[in-house]
């Protein structure tokens, strides 16, 4: 058992140790990304990896001090141990809530705005300034309010018409590439709005003939489904930018777009199984429950015999 425990023990902390020091900064990823061009569009932000850096090497402290204590006979140094740990936890939550208590103070005294405003990671824009209007739109259920207020930010997840290299996305520049086909489009070109049933309907009137190509700001994935006025349309019926914005020729007069993101067959398929799994694990600690209680019954039966 010691052995066993050992082992594990010895696994979660070299496992850990390896996690952390491949999210460091220190780590050569950008060399490894030069030698294996693959890395470049696959790891994205290496620092996350720490996340199971901690989950493990945690495990692993906390395993290794049961080793310690396990060996310890004197009760005083036990004691001495656990008033240690205990003052590093209360620590930590009292730091902890410090932070929290701090935002809370910046959210009620509305200077949030000026804080953000000097972070480079975060700006709520020049009409955020005054912490109190971007509390106010916040709260409002038109929550449209909110993002346009906000300043754009880089893009995530666009389905690119083919695979670019780190070097040419940068050239490319796809957040200005976005911010034209589909951000700073002007408001009264196109009509948003969700159906009842949960689809995007996009309207807008065309009145030039005869009728171009034009961009719609839609980005189109894989699982995508399209219909323009009524007619379902292929992938032969219109065309995607570099970014997967939807390119396509509409009629003279009214245009309407239903646009629907369907989930693929395999998540749905994984959901399904994680459902059955959480439903069989919870069967048979059911059943397992069940068994003690019977066996505790039979037992103490025999013992009253």
């Amino acid at each position: 058992m010691t052995t066993h425990f050992q082992r594990m023990n010895r696994f979660l902390t070299i496992t850990g140790g390896i996690f952390f020091i491949l999210s460091s900064r220190y780590f050569p990823w950008t060399q490894l990304g030069e030698l294996f061009p693959i890395l470049q569009t696959t790891v994205q932000i290496v620092s996350r990896i720490v996340v199971a850096s901690n989950i493990l090497l945690i495990l692993g402290v906390t395993f290794s001090l049961m080793e310690v204590f396990s060996h310890l006979k004197e009760k005083k140094t036990v004691e001495i141990l656990n008033i240690c740990i205990a003052v590093f936890i209360i620590l930590g939550l009292s730091l902890n809530q410090s932070t929290l208590y701090d935002g809370v103070d910046r959210w009620v005294k509305g200077d949030l705005a000026p804080n953000y405003q000097n972070s480079k990671e975060l700006s709520l824009g020049e009409k955020m300034k005054n912490g109190n209007l971007f509390k106010e739109r916040s709260k409002n259920k038109d929550v449209s309010l909110l993002i346009e207020d906000l300043p754009f930010g880089f893009p995530d997840y666009l389905p690119l018409k083919k695979k670019w290299s780190n070097h040419e996305l940068v050239a490319l520049d796809v957040a200005e590439i976005h911010k034209k086909e589909v951000v700073n489009i002007p408001k009264n070109t196109y009509k948003k709005s969700i159906t009842s049933d949960g689809k995007i309907k996009v309207t807008w009137r065309e009145e030039v003939k005869p009728v171009k190509q034009r961009i719609v700001p839609i980005i189109v994935y894989k699982q995508t489904k399209l219909e323009l006025n009524g007619q379902q349309l292929t992938k032969n019926d219109f065309d995607t930018t570099e970014i997967g914005a939807l390119k396509l020729k509409g009629t003279q007069g009214e245009n309407t777009l239903l646009v629907t993101y369907q989930e693929g067959k395999f998540s749905s398929i994984i959901y399904k199984i994680t459902i059955f799994s959480w439903i069989a694990l919870l069967l048979a600690f059911a059943v397992k429950f069940t068994l003690k209680c019977k066996k505790r019954e039979l037992s103490s039966k025999r013992i009253h015999n």
